[in-house]
């Protein structure tokens, strides 16, 4: 999964408190600037594969929660956010930290290489062919399971080179039809803990928290 530098540099976040959320996009965006792992380009502590392995677990994340009833508004909401800006072509402290993610990953490669300080991320950015066109359409239609690509998981997971048996396991979960409540519970724990572990400042975890902390409904 990530490294343990990238563990050390991410933890270290603050504490979070659930109490008298206020409600609505705007207020919904305010909480997501007060929360937040990117504030600026300077504050990514992660290597290009990290950051394509944090990418895809958000993606993940936000359809497990779609598929809950107490998880549902939240993944909407957040996916409206990630694309008032739809086109990704640079940094934006507005954004959400998925937003700003996929900036990163797909970035031209000369800007990965000075982003991530590193001429591997180039090399490894000039193979991954993010489809961001779709990652749109999934964005969009996150509410309506009528028009939804079912395939897009799997096309994202192959686009970044995904190979962590974790994500994989939850992939699989998520194009089940009727999973099994104890493998949804025990999805929902590895997720919340991926995220308390290992991204304690990323801008979803509080709403995450709330949702997968509680029993699943």
């Amino acid at each position: 999964m990530f490294t343990e530098m990238e563990r050390a540099l991410m933890a270290g976040g603050h504490s979070l408190d659930y109490e008298s959320k206020p409600t609505g996009m705007m207020s919904f965006i305010k909480e997501l600037k007060e929360a937040r792992m990117l504030r600026s380009e300077s504050d990514l502590k992660l290597t290009y594969s990290g950051a394509c392995e944090l990418l895809y677990l958000t993606v993940l994340t936000i359809e497990f929660l779609s598929r809950l009833k107490n998880g549902k508004k939240i993944a909407e909401r957040y996916a409206k956010t990630t694309c008032m800006y739809s086109n990704y072509t640079e940094f934006r402290s507005g954004a959400t930290d998925l937003h700003n993610l996929v900036y990163f990953v797909q970035a031209d490669p000369r800007r990965v290489e000075q982003i991530f300080h590193s001429s591997d991320a180039r090399k490894a950015r000039e193979r991954i062919h993010l489809p961001t066109m779709a990652l749109n359409g999934w964005l969009y239609t996150i509410n309506s399971e009528s028009s939804r690509n079912v395939y897009f998981l799997m096309q994202l997971e192959q686009a970044l080179g995904i190979n962590t048996a974790l994500y994989k396991e939850i992939r699989r979960l998520l194009s089940y039809n009727n999973p099994v409540d104890s493998d949804v519970s025990n999805t929902a724990a590895r997720i919340l803990n991926a995220y308390r572990t290992y991204m304690p400042q990323f801008d979803l975890l509080q709403d995450i928290d709330q949702v997968l902390s509680n029993p699943l409904k």
